[in-house]
C-alpha cells in the first residue's frame, strides 16, 4: 500500500491543531478524516475502512486509550 493509499483519522477537539494536522497529512499523500470527539470517531470507523487513528489522549466524551481499544474490537 502506498502513502497515497492511506486514510488516515485524526481525533482532536482543537480547531487549531486539527486544521494544521489536516493540512500537513494530504500534502504527504494522506487522505484525511477528521473528527471532533470518540463519538464522531468510532461512526468514522464503523462507516469506512479507515489505515490509520491519530487522536488526543484527552476527548471532550472519552479518553484516546479507550477509543484505541474500540477500533481496534472494531478492525482487529
Amino acid at each position: 500500500m502506498s502513502a497515497t493509499d492511506r486514510r488516515v483519522l485524526v481525533v482532536d477537539a482543537d480547531p487549531e491543531t486539527a486544521v494544521a494536522v489536516r493540512s500537513a497529512l494530504p500534502e504527504q499523500g494522506h487522505a484525511v478524516v477528521h473528527a471532533r470527539d470518540a463519538a464522531q470517531a468510532l461512526k468514522a470507523l464503523e462507516e469506512q475502512r479507515l489505515e490509520v487513528l491519530l487522536s488526543e489522549l484527552v476527548l471532550p466524551d472519552g479518553d484516546g486509550l479507550n477509543l484505541l481499544v474500540e477500533a481496534r474490537l472494531l478492525h482487529p
